[in-house]
């Protein structure tokens, strides 16, 4: 800073200017730009900023823009190049007869433009096959800014009845459009997923919302109430459960401990294989029951994300044939 003091030899100190200093300019870099800001301390209003530009390799200063705002953020440049500035302020104290404009200089400040700027949060859909016992994940960048130099997602996953997240995989980022991936070889469909964007110097975006598949997302586990086994047209010949042509019982069922009587209390058949596969023989023996109604007792241990769940069912179902 600087002032002017008045002094008379005759009388001394008679008075001061107000401080004034010269512009100090600040650099704040950022991906593919430099965001200049300045603060003058001068008793007079400045009305015009121009701001002048060194490029990598020149030797010569360009003007580059003129506002009367004390901040500028220069884009397009080209990260990790050295970019130079001074900013020259004009201004005056709008009294007659004084000098107009007054020029005030900056000090010259380089800078290199740095990728510090995470993707943007990414958005995630999960689509469950309970056939095939999987989940395919679906991500996307909800804006093209986004995906200027992403490169990966990072798929993490909360199995069922655990409370540590796994990493499971990392997938290229599919420019401008959705990026799928098939998670497999899981024992259920039950879990959490969220995942992350990693840009090409490892800057990492917000996790996505956790999207959870619980128990519901596949059929109710049910058990029929009829089935017809060597009857001789060769369909519904083993007790399973219902929509397992359509869904695999297994993708939300743990296990079953199943016990099915005759109308005497005597054990026909017990299993823990959630899909049953009773085909209507006493198990003691080999051989085919009869017609009729027989009852049953069946603890199901379904598999939800706080862990196994048992539900018991009883009920009757009935041979024909």
């Amino acid at each position: 800073s600087y002032r002017i003091d008045l002094e008379s030899e005759t009388i001394g100190y008679i008075g001061s200017s107000q401080p004034a200093s010269s512009i100090f300019l600040k650099a704040t870099p950022s991906d593919q730009e430099i965001k200049l800001e300045w603060m003058p301390n001068i008793p007079w209003t400045n009305y015009l900023y121009t701001i002048y530009r060194k490029n990598p390799g020149s030797a010569d200063y360009q003007l580059v823009e003129s506002t009367t705002e004390q901040v500028y953020r220069d884009l397009e440049l080209v990260n990790g190049q050295e970019y130079c500035y001074y900013v020259v302020s004009s201004g005056n104290y709008s009294i007659p007869g004084l000098p107009d404009p007054l020029i005030n200089y900056s000090q010259l400040l380089c800078a290199s433009p740095v990728d510090n700027v995470p993707p943007c949060q990414p958005e995630l859909w999960v689509n469950t096959d309970c056939e095939q016992i999987s989940n395919e994940l679906k991500m996307v960048l909800p804006y093209d800014s986004c995906n200027n130099d992403a490169l990966k997602y990072y798929l993490f996953y909360l199995p069922p009845g655990s409370d540590v997240v796994e990493l499971i995989d990392s997938v290229n980022v599919v420019y401008r459009d959705t990026t799928y991936y098939l998670h497999t070889n899981i024992d259920y469909v039950v879990g959490c997923y969220y995942v992350i964007a990693i840009d090409s110097v490892g800057n990492e975006s917000e996790p996505s919302l956790t999207n959870c598949v619980g128990y519901d997302a596949c059929p109710v586990y049910e058990i029929p109430n009829v089935f017809t086994p060597n009857n001789g047209d060769d369909f519904n010949n083993l007790m399973v459960p219902m929509g397992s042509n359509a869904a695999n019982p297994k993708a939300n069922v743990h296990r079953i401990d199943m016990t099915i009587f005759n109308r005497w209390g005597k054990v026909m058949y017990t299993t823990e294989d959630p899909e049953i596969k009773w085909d209507g023989k006493n198990q003691n023996n080999n051989q085919d029951c009869p017609v009729g109604v027989y009852y049953y007792v069946c603890d199901v241990f379904i598999m939800t994300q706080q862990g196994e769940q048992k539900i018991t069912m009883q009920g009757s179902v009935t041979i024909l044939r």
